[in-house]
């Protein structure tokens, strides 16, 4: 070993500036051990400059790597949410907008599952035909929630009391492709319940829904070859309830052979309608089709901030009613034709009616003389049979923009046809109310 005094020797011989050494430390048995260790007195092992054990020496971990707050057994520096017990790397993956796994996928597409009680499963093969190019009937038990995630699935579904259908992702992400059968959803819920239908796309069948008792139908879109939603023929108290959704016929009576595509057709019951556009349904004479958007015959209809667009029919192009309440708030009529009236036909309404804050613009009804000698055509509205009418704060457009032949009709003579009838219009138009 060449000692302190050579080293320094050597240093000075060639002209380097003298190394101060540190004073001697004894070594120890861990230094034996360990030839290169460091053993000055800075150096943490022995004497006074810093002596500690390994428990002490070991590097403290952080706050998040040492928390699991919902005792996964995943912390926080882990787990990307720290919360939810269910939620953690490996996870079992659900359809419900949720990462369960946290790969950073929110779900997965064409993935389906399945909540009902107190049980989670996925139901995705369920949903799915055993040979390809056919549709699988589905059934939603009572009072179970559905979830469908991002995909074109071949599935008709049967949904029982008080069940929901919801599409993850919304109806332009998730489509239920009926294969050209007879229906694409069926509400069975004549035990009681509201059944809901949310947020996808039914497609390719002869009617979308069907067998409604209490259903509520939010941010959907119906594409029917003939029907949207058939509301006949149930019972007990009903109510069809249509949100933020759109009824898109594509004029398909044009194809050969095929009958003309509605929006609503309802005998009965309450049907509320709000945000929700109506457009390309229908067809004209000599289609026996009352109107293109919505039939309703001996029942409540209250329509709210929709549009009726391009729909055509025999009484009405957009709505007919006959023997119903009807009240239409804050909705646009555009493009609607038939030869009664353009937009609307109300005969014999059971309770005052109301048509407000509304616009109708560019609306036909070419008219046909009845036997009564007066005209049944109008542009916009026509009134028959018993009603009280109040129409306030409803603009017919002018100009290019005019309903012909006229903005609104009823019979000259209606007071003497139905005594008690009423009218009453405020109404704004270049050339006022005809």
């Amino acid at each position: 070993m060449v000692s302190r005094l050579a080293r320094a020797s050597a240093v000075l011989a060639l002209g380097l500036a003298p190394v101060s050494f540190p004073a001697a430390h004894a070594a120890t048995p861990e230094d034996a051990l360990d030839p290169d260790a460091d053993i000055g007195p800075d150096s943490g092992r022995g004497g006074s400059g810093g002596d500690c054990g390994p428990a002490e020496c070991a590097e403290t971990p952080s706050e998040d790597e040492l928390l699991d707050a919902d005792g996964d057994g995943f912390p926080l520096a882990e787990d990307c949410d720290d919360t939810d017990p269910t939620i953690h790397p490996g996870a079992v993956e659900h359809c419900d907008g949720v990462d369960q796994d946290c790969d950073g996928d929110v779900d997965q597409m064409s993935f389906a599952t399945l909540y009902h009680g107190a049980t989670v499963q996925n139901v995705t093969q369920d949903l799915l035909p055993s040979v390809f190019g056919d549709t699988k009937l589905y059934e939603v038990p009572t009072g179970a929630t559905l979830n469908i995630c991002p995909g074109i699935w071949p599935t008709r579904i049967s949904a029982y009391a008080g069940s929901s259908v919801v599409g993850i992702g919304g109806r332009d992400q998730v489509v239920l492709d009926g294969g050209g059968n007879s229906w694409g959803f069926a509400a069975n819920n004549y035990l009681g319940g509201t059944n809901t239908i949310k947020g996808l796309t039914i497609a390719n069948s002869n009617t979308a829904i069907v067998s409604v008792v209490k259903l509520l139908v939010e941010d959907v879109r119906l594409e029917p070859h003939v029907r949207g939603i058939d509301y006949r023929d149930a019972t007990g108290a009903r109510q069809l309830e249509v949100v933020d959704s759109i009824f898109d016929g594509d004029h398909g009576w044009r194809l050969p052979g095929s009958s003309p595509p509605w929006g609503i057709l309802a005998d009965g019951g309450t049907v509320l309608i709000e945000g929700s556009l109506f457009t390309n349904l229908g067809s004209l004479p000599p289609s026996q089709l009352s109107a293109g958007a919505i039939v309703m015959t001996d029942g409540v209809l209250e329509v709210s901030a929709s549009d009726f667009i391009d729909n055509w029919g025999t009484h009405a192009g957009a709505i007919h009613t006959s023997h119903s309440a009807v009240s239409i708030d804050g909705s646009y009529f555009s493009g609607n034709q038939s030869n009664r009236a353009g937009a609307v036909s109300l005969s014999s309404l059971t309770a005052p009616a109301t048509l407000s804050d509304s616009d109708f613009v560019c609306n036909v009804g070419p008219g046909s003389l009845i036997s009564g000698g007066y005209s049944f055509e109008s542009g916009a509205v026509f009134l028959s049979g018993p009603h009280q009418l109040t129409m306030s704060a409803v603009s017919f457009g002018g100009g290019p923009l005019v309903n012909y032949p006229w903005d609104f009709n009823s019979p000259l003579d209606h007071e003497q046809q139905w005594p008690g009838s009423t009218v009453s219009l405020t109404c704004t138009h270049a050339g006022g109310c005809s």
